[in-house]
């Protein structure tokens, strides 16, 4: 496993990832060091474990929206999908009406 060394909010740290991972995992530490450069900003004082602490919540909170906006998509969906279902059943007995009338001629 590859070892990679990375600066996080200004401490060098090593970490292992998977082989072919590198590239993502430094990606990553480079968006966690956007965000923690934000905190900084807002919290200069606080040490690098309240950091870390603040920009997990925050990622925590970010989870927690992204989860309930895919909840609320998938119920949309699934009420789109039943709407559909109830639309196609309604032409289909139209359809069968229709049939019997022209069977009756």
């Amino acid at each position: 496993m590859p070892v990679i060394n990375a600066k996080i909010a200004g401490n060098e740290h090593s970490f292992t990832c998977a082989n072919g991972e590198e590239e993502r995992f430094k990606s990553l530490v480079q968006k966690l060091n956007v965000r923690l450069d934000k905190i900084i900003k807002s919290n200069p004082k606080a040490n690098e474990i309240r950091l870390l602490v603040l920009a997990c919540l925050l990622m925590e909170d970010e989870i927690d929206d992204l989860t309930k906006n895919k909840a609320l998509q998938l119920n949309n969906a699934s009420s789109t999908d039943e709407t559909i279902v109830n639309t196609i059943d309604s032409i289909s007995e139209y359809i069968e009406k229709l049939a019997k009338k022209v069977e009756l001629m």
